[in-house]
């Protein structure tokens, strides 16, 4: 079972061949592309070559529209040029019936998924597959619908469970391949996905019957709150959080409070004063538990760039309870380390969905950040967007 991919051996035009001893000439017609007509028939709209050998139920063309990709119930996926129909990729997965597809933004990846399988990303420079975002109940769950958000960094599936015959549409973060959301209510097969350009809402349309618009910033009806520093201090260790919902709802509590949030990483953003860490090394010992409270979550805050501080202060002539603290402060810190970068990954996601005058403004200085080369690159490529948006 295989996508065709026979080369044409037909001329453009019409061929004749020698079909009897006397030298009769028989026209055999082709279409535009070489391959032979049926008896009868004058014309061909489309093409042979772009052929599964069962039914095509998923279909889509590449963001540049100079690659177009198919999927099938034959197990199979193809990518092919679309301006000459040559077949530029053949992903085969045993046992799967494909039936939705997606490139992302940037045209890089394909998500594909189907009947009772997971949602698979490929890499379409390598043509390996990247990673398989598994579906909880199993066999008993199918995907007929798939959509990237307009910056590629989530992906919504429409999932269907057939013992209880319900649907919900699920958003995974790209980055990490983990959930970060899961909206239920259809009571009928997802067939379609699409996000808004803004990447705030979601529509999803059924065979229950409904279309549903589904709002993924989880703040529709409340007020834009107004972000404490204490709130603000937790939102930035939930966005390094392991579990991607909750730095998902982080993120978007962080992207709707733009005048908080901004000034807040871009305090990040600066060096470290002198005296800032012994100030709060002190406060460690201070007798009011909300002082202590705080001058750990400030720390904690600070992030690695503390940590030599810290190390040194244990060398010291501290209390024990000062010490305990310093180290609940760096055990906190280590755990973080390997989700920095992850965090400020999510940082400019937030910053384009804010989209303000200061947040492109921030943006435009991690376009430029030294050493951090993927941070500079998604910066960039978020000002490009906010930029296509802003000339609508």
């Amino acid at each position: 079972m295989s996508c065709y991919r026979g080369s044409p051996l037909w001329a453009v035009g019409l061929l004749f061949l020698w079909s009897d001893p006397g030298g009769a000439q028989t026209p055999i017609r082709t279409d535009l592309h070489g391959d032979p007509l049926p008896e009868h028939a004058l014309l061909r709209f489309g093409s042979v070559r772009l052929r599964h050998q069962a039914p095509t139920y998923g279909v889509a063309f590449s963001p540049d529209g100079k690659s177009m990709a198919s999927a099938s119930t034959d197990a199979s996926f193809c990518v092919w040029d679309a301006a000459t129909g040559k077949q530029i990729h053949r992903f085969l997965v045993p046992s799967v019936r494909h039936r939705a597809l997606a490139f992302s933004p940037d045209g890089k990846m394909l998500a594909a998924a189907g009947w009772n399988e997971a949602v698979r990303l490929w890499d379409l420079v390598s043509g390996k597959e990247l990673a398989a975002l598994q579906l909880k109940e199993g066999a008993e769950e199918s995907v007929p619908a798939v959509a990237f958000s307009p910056d590629g960094r989530t992906l919504a599936a429409g999932t269907y469970r057939y013992s209880s015959a319900t649907a919900e549409v699920r958003l995974w973060e790209v980055a990490t391949n983990q959930l970060r959301s899961r909206l239920p209510g259809h009571v009928g097969m997802i067939h379609g996905l699409a996000f808004s350009p803004g990447g705030k809402l979601v529509i999803s349309g059924s065979s229950d019957t409904t279309a549903l618009v589904w709002d993924v910033t989880g703040q529709v009806g409340r007020a834009v709150e107004k972000l404490s520093r204490a709130r603000l201090q937790a939102l930035w260790l939930e966005l390094a959080s392991a579990d991607a919902a909750k730095a998902y709802g982080a993120l978007w509590a962080l992207a709707l409070a733009p005048r908080d949030s901004v000034a807040f990483f871009q305090e990040r953003l600066r060096p470290i004063a002198p005296q800032a860490v012994p100030a709060l090394v002190t406060a460690l010992g201070a007798n009011k538990f909300a002082v202590r409270e705080q001058a750990i979550r400030e720390l904690e805050t600070l992030g690695q760039e503390v940590v030599p501080a810290l190390r040194q202060v244990l060398d010291g002539q501290i209390t024990l309870e000062v010490r305990r603290r310093v180290e609940q402060v760096l055990a906190t810190l280590q755990q973080l380390r390997p989700r920095e970068a992850l965090r400020r990954l999510r940082m400019v996601e937030v910053l384009e969905y804010a989209g303000t005058a200061q947040a492109r403004s921030l943006l435009e200085v991690l376009a430029q950040q030294p050493g951090e080369e993927r941070l500079a690159q998604e910066a960039r490529a978020a000002l490009q967007r906010l930029a296509r948006r802003a000339a609508q």
